[in-house]
């Protein structure tokens, strides 16, 4: 008998993609389904939310359902995270599916079968859903890069996350990626994350793995394919529109997980050259007005310019 592997949904205001999600996991049919849908910010959005909210009401097999749905709007950095520590006060181990992930059957499969294998390994913490190697590899490898759209995880790892980052150390980051442009590029999220407060979580988690040493494990194949790219995307340029294309594969056998785990960093490289095309902070446009940004040049006369406002 199969040991199905819990799934979190996380909704907002896009009823449709959820509900795409939903029908490939009610084909799977876990038995335990947690939903977490967050609060609109504004009443145009109040119907899309309660649309998503319906799917409780959808599930027609054998099943635990619990739901999470606040009062009022929390954002993607809090409805995000909170909604994966409530996930798991209540298992130990399970997938994560955002309204943007659309798994196939796989996917599950895989999870099923890494999920016990490295349960008590802390040297993983992450089982990833997609594989964005130019070529399919037909083989599984640990990445020091954690995508998480579609993704699976521990109780065990989770305790590690914080969304305060303490103790944050560049030369942490520098050891774990033992790649400069790779190095580079973590730490404007971090600037941004610990600096200007963005409204992400995932830089937190990159993060508790970086301190913890901790890597993810890819798939041979892509087993989730990103559907979010429209224009009710959150967080996205249209650059990465470019992952939509990457369809999730079906049938083709799950690939034998590693025993020995280590970091692919050659594989890892390949995977940075996607990101330099897709992610705009590495456009050098963008790299310019960052630079200056993060000058005492451009302090300085952010506090000169908070000082005459309070004057007016």
């Amino acid at each position: 008998m199969r040991n199905k592997v819990p799934v979190l949904l996380i909704g907002f205001n896009r009823p449709d993609n959820l509900e795409r999600v939903f029908n490939v996991v009610k084909n799977y049919k876990p038995e335990k389904l947690f939903i977490a849908i967050d609060a609109p910010r504004n009443d145009q959005e109040q119907k899309l939310c309660d649309q998503s909210k319906t799917l409780e009401q959808k599930v027609d097999w054998p099943c635990e359902v619990y739901t999470k749905y606040p009062e009022s709007n929390l954002g993607c950095r809090i409805a995000v995270s909170e909604a994966i520590t409530w996930f798991f006060t209540h298992i130990e181990s399970g997938v994560i599916l955002e309204d943007d992930c659309l798994p196939s059957l796989d996917f599950f499969s895989f999870c099923e079968q890494a999920l016990p294998k490295y349960c008590d390994n802390d040297k993983v913490m992450q089982i990833s859903g997609t594989n964005y190697q130019h070529q399919a590899l037909g083989k599984c490898y640990f990445s020091t890069i954690n995508d998480i759209w579609g993704w699976a995880t521990w109780k065990r790892a989770w305790d590690k996350f914080s969304l305060e980052i303490e103790e944050y150390d560049p030369k942490k980051v520098d050891h774990y990626f033992q790649n400069d442009a790779i190095s580079s590029w973590l730490k404007s999220y971090m600037y941004d994350y610990t600096q200007l407060n963005a409204n992400i979580w995932s830089t937190a988690w990159v993060w508790a793995m970086i301190k913890e040493g901790s890597y993810s494990l890819i798939p041979p194949y892509n087993l989730v394919e990103n559907i979010g790219f429209n224009e009710n995307s959150t967080h996205v340029s249209d650059t990465f529109r470019i992952y939509g294309q990457y369809k999730a594969y079906s049938n083709i056998g799950q690939g034998e997980l590693p025993h020995h785990v280590e970091a692919n960093f050659k594989l890892d490289a390949e995977r940075f050259k996607l990101i330099k095309k897709t992610d705009p902070r590495l456009f050098l446009s963008t790299k310019l007005r960052r630079s200056f940004r993060e000058t005492l040049l451009f302090k300085f006369m952010k506090v000169i310019h908070t000082k005459m406002f309070k004057r007016i």
